[in-house]
């Protein structure tokens, strides 16, 4: 990885890392009931914590990138997408997080992490899999 492919950040914790340009990661627990962009308290303080990262790190930005499972209409799962990322991006910001510096999208059911599509039958712990907001780092 290049010097203009990586940064170093500190972490929640004070310590230096170096993560990729536009590098994709899970948090993990900001996942969603069923028909829901309701963050849990789980959510909350995972983004609570996430938040110092931002505070600590001026020079980058994330997008939030939202997803649903694959019950449900895809136009209706691609707007529930877009609130669960928006109510992720508010919070963030009712945090004193920077708006500049929290993108939100949506993918609906685009980008399942597993075979639960329209016609294959799965449990409601594999379609929860596929609930999730993942994080991508933009560097400045």
């Amino acid at each position: 990885m290049s010097q203009e492919d990586a940064i170093k950040i500190i972490d929640d914790r004070g310590e230096e890392i170096t993560i990729a340009r536009d590098d994709v990661f899970n948090l993990q627990n900001i996942f969603y009931e069923n028909n829901s962009s309701q963050l849990s308290e789980i959510a909350k303080f995972q983004l609570s914590r996430f938040s110092r990262l931002l505070f600590n790190n001026e020079k980058i930005s994330v997008e939030l990138i939202s997803h649903t499972d694959s019950r449900g209409e895809k136009s209706y799962n691609f707007n529930l997408s877009q609130k669960r990322s928006k109510k992720a991006q508010e919070y963030l910001v009712s945090l004193g997080v920077l708006r500049s510096q929290v993108a939100a999208s949506g993918k609906g059911e685009t980008e399942l992490l597993n075979n639960c599509t329209d016609d294959v039958k799965c449990t409601d712990k594999e379609h929860a899999i596929n609930r999730r907001t993942e994080i991508k780092i933009v560097i400045n």
